[in-house]
């Protein structure tokens, strides 16, 4: 008898998958990582590379994809077809465009994507690239056609080639230009891997009219989504920028730079949940969002302090001891938490109120730019840590009262004030004594 996986799984349920697949492999190969015969420099040339291939998305991949998931469907089949095959076509463009730029001109444009003059393993690292950034767009193809087995098989099966070329040389001793290339044929592997289904649901025929509807839809989304990607490439940017690109330093931030899988993939669905039910009706939605915020607050941050409270033995024994200095930037970073919970930009996002949406964004990132060039001088990687936390909680805090002023929104409508106030000073509490004993 066979097993039909669609029968159990829905669409949203298997987007989750997906993302706890990629959050967990990232997870899982930064842990594996520090306990190979790589040192903390080694690691840096790594995680460089997959650094580059974030400042050279975030700008615009995010908010195509968000984009073509609420055009696409408004389409006639038939136009459908040849958008979907013309997506293709314009991630490979744009990452053509993006990567000859880098070799024709590295002096000017790798200091501007990167903080540094060069590149680890420059050639084949500009070759992954170029295969890596169109490969962006296949979860997003699977979401449009709702293949919710496909994807989450997908994810199943690239996630673990991605474990395996990533870790088998890093204990085979083979060297970090090995992992790199594995990297390039697993990116060549995905990249015809989306070719074949812009080949199963698609029809190549080069629609600028659809392109260009697409991109218009998509505008506001790849701003906010620039703005709020460029924080997490600026504060990468500084550290090389501060320490000269020291891989030592940059693998530092990095490890420390991270927030719990779950907590971004759980945060990531109720988002999308939230901007639904406040686009049927605002009002209706308030409880709700009440409701399962409050119930998300009871599971991760209590979650969250237990984690801080114990992260001084874990940490190292999770990790090692080369990247004990990262456990300070951890636990500041665990503190996003408080704005996380917080789902006041879903309600600005339903009520279609972009203005206020990007004014938010640039004074987050604004803010966090000022504060990092101040504290790092002072602090060091904590420094940036501090930015961010203070940046994001800007951000919430200039929606919140726009919601109270124009909306007559007020914060206890669709957050549980007394809870998440109670949760947040314990967990600043606990952060001040981890640092004073660190």
């Amino acid at each position: 008898m066979r097993l039909n996986l669609s029968q159990y799984l829905s669409l949203p349920s298997a987007y989750l998958f997906f993302q706890l697949l990629r959050q967990g492999t990232m997870l899982l190969i930064a842990i594996l990582l520090a306990k190979s015969s790589l040192g903390a420099a080694a690691i840096g040339q790594y995680e460089q590379v997959w650094f580059m291939g974030g400042a050279l998305s975030y700008f615009w991949a995010n908010g195509l994809q968000q984009g073509l998931l609420s055009y696409f469907p408004r389409l006639a089949p038939d136009t459908q077809a040849r958008l979907f095959a013309s997506a293709v076509g314009l991630y490979f463009f744009i990452s053509a465009v993006l990567i000859g730029a880098l070799v024709l001109f590295p002096t000017f444009f790798l200091p501007i994507f990167s903080g540094q003059s060069s590149l680890p393993f420059a050639g084949i690292s500009f070759l992954f690239l170029f295969f890596y950034l169109p490969s962006l767009l296949t979860e997003t193809l699977y979401l449009l056609q709702k293949k919710a087995t496909e994807l989450l098989l997908y994810g199943i099966f690239s996630f673990s080639l991605q474990l395996a070329v990533v870790l088998m040389p890093a204990f085979w001793g083979w060297g970090v230009e090995s992992i790199i290339k594995g990297l390039l044929g697993l990116s060549m592997l995905r990249a015809l891997w989306m070719l074949g289904l812009a080949w199963r649901f698609g029809h190549f025929a080069w629609d600028w009219p659809q392109l260009k509807a697409w991109w218009n839809a998509s505008f506001y989304l790849m701003v906010y989504a620039a703005i709020g990607g460029y924080i997490s490439v600026f504060n990468a940017w500084i550290v090389n920028w501060h320490y000269t690109g020291d891989e030592r330093q940059f693998a530092l931030f990095r490890y420390g730079a991270r927030e719990l899988p779950i907590s971004l993939a759980l945060v990531s669905g109720l988002n999308a949940l939230f901007l639904q039910k406040v686009a049927e009706d605002v009002h209706l939605a308030m409880p709700e969002i009440y409701r399962r915020s409050t119930r998300l607050m009871h599971f991760l941050m209590p979650f969250t302090i237990v984690l801080m409270l114990t992260s001084k033995w874990w940490f190292v024994l999770l990790f090692s001891a080369e990247f004990v200095e990262s456990l300070p930037i951890f636990n500041t970073f665990l503190l996003l938490v408080i704005s996380r919970v917080v789902f006041s930009f879903p309600i600005l996002n339903g009520l279609q109120d972009k203005r206020i949406a990007i004014v938010g964004a640039c004074s987050e990132a604004l803010f966090n730019v000022v504060l990092c060039v101040l504290l790092v001088p002072i602090w060091g990687l904590l420094g940036i840590a501090l930015a961010n936390f203070f940046a994001y909680g800007l951000e919430k805090f200039i929606y919140g009262v726009h919601l109270l002023r124009r909306y007559g929104i007020a914060p206890g409508a669709y957050l549980n004030v007394p809870i998440w106030g109670m949760y947040a000073l314990v967990l600043i509490l606990v952060w001040a004594l981890q640092i004073i004993w660190a």
